[in-house]
């Protein structure tokens, strides 16, 4: 080879290694933006479909609250509130409505349930509940022992002006998402509801016990995410990512 020829394998030489290299950092450059691309489509759609659980969610609890609205204005024209032929209505709602259970808490302190029957609830206060009016109790235990939560939404039932009772019916948590029909991702996704104030996980679809999410301890995150971040967010209920 001469030396004419070497200067010019050398120079073609050096031109196909730049030309390989500007490939690969175009091939990179690409991929990596492909791969945002994609990161930002996936958390675009988690977020839609976080969105429309919420939304779901709101609108059942709204339905079960107009059923309980229509069912108190017909108790209010009842004089006695435990009788048979009222109670086969109720019931007849708890059967077939989207409550698992509907109760009357009478001045007494009493209550009224199934059929009509009169119990006693230690921690109701009549005054304290007419008081407050329409509103949605906070999650509790729901006494069948199985660590699932129930909430409550609370009707006043009013006749000639006056409160005389108050209705009650119990939305179970561990049924909600069956009940709403929710597949977020494909039915590939883990769906939790998380009492902020307690990291209590009050629905689960992914482990079998209901836990709670501070126990769980803390998990690596992706860089600029933190374990505070994620705390305080389900405090103040703000919408945001977090990423593992």
């Amino acid at each position: 080879m001469t030396k004419t020829e070497r200067i010019r394998w050398k120079k073609s030489w050096t031109v196909t290694m730049g030309l390989i290299l500007l490939i690969a950092a175009a091939s990179f450059m690409v991929t990596d933006r492909i791969n945002r691309i994609e990161e930002e489509k996936c958390f675009q759609k988690l977020y839609d479909e976080a969105g429309k659980l919420s939304s779901d969610i709101e609108q059942y609890i709204a339905e079960s609250t107009q059923q309980l609205e229509m069912m108190a204005s017909v108790i209010g024209r009842y004089d006695d509130l435990g009788s048979e032929q009222l109670w086969r209505i109720i019931d007849f709602y708890s059967n077939f409505g989207t409550l698992s259970k509907i109760e009357i808490l009478m001045p007494d302190d009493t209550v009224l349930t199934n059929g009509g029957q009169k119990t006693e609830e230690e921690n109701l206060s009549f005054e304290t509940e007419s008081d407050l009016g329409a509103h949605i109790t906070g999650p509790a235990e729901n006494g069948n022992g199985d660590g699932s939560h129930i909430v409550k939404t609370c009707i006043p039932v009013v006749k000639d002006q006056e409160t005389i009772a108050m209705l009650y019916g119990a939305l179970d948590l561990k049924n909600l998402i069956t009940e709403i029909n929710a597949q977020p991702y494909g039915n590939d996704a883990a769906i939790y509801l998380i009492e902020g104030g307690t990291g209590d996980f009050l629905v689960d679809t992914w482990h079998d016990e209901p836990g709670n999410i501070w126990e769980l301890g803390e998990r690596k995150m992706a860089p600029g995410y933190d374990h505070d971040q994620l705390k305080q967010g389900l405090i103040n209920g703000k919408s945001g990512y977090v990423v593992f």
